[in-house]
């Protein structure tokens, strides 16, 4: 009775302990052993995703079903089996469900990949890179050149970085493992749903759940980088509502790092170009890295006095 009583007094502290824990769990995970493939599993999404288009459903309804059915699963999931052993089925649920809900593909290996291009000079790579990992449109950097083609990769990187893990840990930390995978379906959804009758739905709705966290990463941006240089940004940023997330985060990314002249100006010199880009690459990897364990930083916070 009095181990019950215990558990029954301290459940809300045992609960967040369990859930930061599995937080960790998964991110120790991502980072020295390549786990997350073995749980990245789409097809049954899109399993779904194509049966509900055979329903015709209207866009507004279709996009709320095929990413509520999945999340309410969960919550299910969770309520039946996540506080047996004292918690501890519930924190290895989190953690499966986490590195589902992680980004996909491997950003360190395409980061350096990137690098390694930009230092050899390596152009016609990177733009293969830039087509085999952000399905680029060569159109959309071809009139600028190298310079271009590197500004539109940063700003890619940027974005990949924050989708793959920020967000995710955001809404982890607001609504629990359902609100991380969720989180995940509308990504998914969003970018496959070009051919489909909610095309421009999903990625309107997507801007709008970026907001918030994206602010918050420009801020771990300044935190961690040129505060002073990036504040005007930063204090812009919170009151743009209308500019695409990726772009604004690569703008104060860029003001974080205190990147006053690079390659921003189309020089032509290919030497100086790929010693430059390489050396951005780093400073921008450097800041993420940065940013990332303010973050955590933040949520242990959080957890220890909440």
């Amino acid at each position: 009775m009095r181990l019950a009583k215990f558990f029954s007094d301290t459940c809300p502290r045992w609960r967040s302990i369990v859930t930061f824990l599995a937080l960790v769990v998964a991110l120790i995970l991502v980072h020295y052993w390549d786990s997350s493939q073995q749980f990245q599993r789409d097809e049954w999404f899109y399993s779904l995703l194509n049966r509900f288009a055979g329903w015709s459903f209207p866009p507004v309804l279709e996009l709320l079903l095929v990413i509520m059915l999945p999340a309410a699963a969960i919550w299910l999931l969770l309520e039946l089996f996540g506080g047996w052993l004292f918690g501890l089925v519930g924190m290895g649920l989190t953690v499966c469900l986490l590195l589902y809900s992680f980004g996909r593909g491997d950003y360190e290996a395409a980061v350096t990949r990137y690098r390694s291009q930009c230092g050899g000079g390596d152009l016609q790579s990177a733009l293969l890179s830039a087509e085999e990992l952000f399905a680029a449109d060569p159109a959309d950097f071809d009139e600028t050149g190298p310079e271009g083609l590197h500004r539109w990769m940063k700003k890619r990187f940027v974005y990949m970085a924050f989708e793959r893990w920020f967000a995710v840990i955001f809404y982890f930390v607001l609504f629990g493992p359902v609100g991380a995978v969720a989180y995940r379906l509308l990504q998914i959804y969003a970018e496959s749903s070009r051919a489909r009758p909610a095309a421009g739905l999903a990625p309107s709705v997507l801007h709008y759940i970026d907001w918030v966290p994206s602010r918050l990463m420009l801020t771990a941006f300044a935190l961690t980088g040129d505060y002073v240089g990036s504040r005007a940004l930063l204090s812009d940023a919170w009151q743009d509502l209308r500019n695409g997330n990726a772009q604004v985060l690569s703008d104060c990314a860029h003001a974080a790092l205190g990147l006053k002249s690079t390659v921003y100006n189309d020089s032509g010199d290919q030497a100086t170009f790929a010693q430059v880009s390489e050396w951005e690459v780093d400073q921008l990897h450097g800041l993420i890295s940065r940013s990332a364990i303010a973050w955590l930083l933040f949520v242990s916070l959080l957890t220890i006095f909440l």
